[in-house]
């Protein structure tokens, strides 16, 4: 490694250390992290691209005549017991620990992105990926063969079209178990409720298009094609119409796109947004509340020096204060090595906060192993009164954030219960610009209570349903005042 925290290469190798054990699930063995240092008889050895900054792989290429991957690659000898996961670029190298458990599944020596030519084989991928990954059938009571089985003939008569794949993946109920076009990469900045016959905003950022055109929360969205997007739309009942929502608000950066409300008045309002690489002008923002105290909101996770360096600034900020309201409500993920380095901001000890476990293939689920928190090494930590404000779509890697905090004596979660995606998902290629995600794990809090499906549950119930279901009669602002309450 490199040294600097932030550096793309010093960033993945920790994201490994730190999830060794979807590695130890994948190769069914104990893994040790040698670096460049030599091991005293390993049963096997894997090594880990980009092969330009990885000596023994290039020996190793070298003395096979092999050459560097140009793309996404597997090896597998198992004669000599060796696993070479490689690609040109960090990010490509990722790509490639996504095709390791096609490449054992299928006994391939060489495993490289495979897309299909046909919309037969595109069903024949989707049918043994998804059933070979997703760790949740027997959690939600849902039989994978059936679900298959009942949409197969209508994505063959639709030739594969999209809206017929993502119908087949909604079944699961799974946020992170989708289908997406590779080109659709951001988001606007607005929340939104979309169901059967209705759409309307939840929160209008005061800085964006929308809010300068007059746009407020609870203004009816016009021209959305409700029954589609819903029957389309992968998620669990709760959560189903704000994932709806963010479903609908998605596009690619740069490309514009226009949107019309109706205010409660009957004023018709329309405008053009341009799609951002980010749906925030801030990732973080603190303030100081009337009350005394300290304000931090998070709206994505990013492992940067710059996002980190707001952190510090933030806890500088709030030395001074009595308590902590950290607002994640909304935030649908990021970098999980960035939320777990937040996480241990609030430990005192090493603490295991609960445990995971990874599908194995054929419905299995590998043994748990525990989920581990070290008190964070910056200077700036808390350890008085804090409360975590969560909602329906605080997701993925904000619910690794706080996992396991919950039941440390100066921590609360307010709010209502977290979105359930424990996620770590899979990314597969489908062909004809579109590729799936498949989650592959299933997060425990230190009570046993599953994160799937179910969410973080809350200390203190807030009423943010409400907010969403009528955003006029109930604003949101309400909520963080009673989050403040009753310290």
């Amino acid at each position: 490694m490199t040294g600097d925290p932030f550096d793309p290469v010093d960033s993945f190798c920790r994201l490994l250390i730190a999830e060794s054990a979807e590695l130890e699930a994948e190769l069914g063995c104990p893994v040790i992290f040698a670096g460049d240092e030599p091991v005293s008889s390993p049963a096997a050895r894997c090594s880990v691209g980009p092969t330009p900054i990885n000596h023994a792989l290039r020996a190793w290429l070298n003395v096979m005549q092999l050459p560097a991957a140009t793309e996404p690659l597997v090896r597998i000898d198992r004669a000599r017991r060796v696993v070479v996961i490689d690609g040109p670029t960090v990010a490509e190298v990722g790509d490639a620990f996504q095709l390791l458990r096609t490449a054992i599944r299928r006994g391939d020596a060489e495993c490289r992105r495979h897309v299909a030519d046909s919309t037969q084989r595109m069903l024949d991928t989707i049918s043994d990926e998804v059933a070979d990954t997703y760790p949740s059938f027997a959690l939600r009571g849902l039989e994978w063969e059936d679900i298959f089985n009942r949409h197969r003939q209508h994505i063959l008569d639709a030739g594969a079209s999209l809206p017929s794949l993502q119908r087949l993946f909604a079944d699961p109920h799974d946020a992170h178990t989708w289908v997406r076009e590779r080109t659709t990469n951001a988001r606007l900045p607005y929340r939104a409720w979309v169901e059967p016959g209705a759409a309307w905003f939840t929160h209008v950022p005061t800085w964006s298009a929308a809010w300068a055109a007059g746009v407020r929360a609870g203004d009816a969205i016009l021209d959305v094609n409700h029954q589609s997007w819903w029957d389309r739309t992968a998620a669990t009942p709760r959560t189903r119409a704000m994932v709806t929502g963010y479903r609908w608000l998605a596009g690619s950066v740069g490309n514009e796109r226009t949107l019309r409300v109706r205010k409660p008045d009957g004023q018709l309002i329309s405008w053009t947004d341009i799609y951002g690489a980010l749906p925030w002008r801030e990732p973080v923002s603190a303030s100081v509340l009337e009350s005394g105290t300290g304000y931090l909101q998070i709206r994505g996770w990013m492992f940067t020096a710059e996002w980190t360096a707001a952190l510090d600034e933030a806890f500088d900020l709030f030395e001074t204060c009595p308590c902590l309201i950290v607002d994640l409500r909304g935030n649908v993920g990021g970098q999980l090595v960035a939320a777990q380095h937040f996480r241990d901001r609030f430990l005192t000890e090493a603490v295991e906060l609960g445990t995971i476990r990874f599908s194995i293939g054929g419905g299995r689920l590998s043994e748990p192993a525990p989920i581990m928190g070290t008190p964070s090494q910056s200077s700036r930590r808390w350890h008085k009164p804090v409360r975590f404000l969560i909602d329906r779509q605080t997701y993925s890697a904000s619910e690794d954030a706080i996992v396991g905090l919950q039941g440390l004596s100066h921590v609360q979660i307010v709010g209502e219960p977290s979105g359930g995606g424990s996620g770590r998902p899979r990314t597969i290629p489908l062909g004809s610009g579109i590729s799936a995600t498949v989650s592959s794990a299933l997060t425990f809090d230190r009570t046993g209570h599953c994160v799937e499906a179910n969410g973080i549950p809350v200390d203190l119930p807030l009423p943010l349903d409400a907010c969403f279901r009528d955003p006029v009669a109930n604003p949101a602002s309400g909520i963080l005042a009673m989050a403040d309450h009753g310290w």
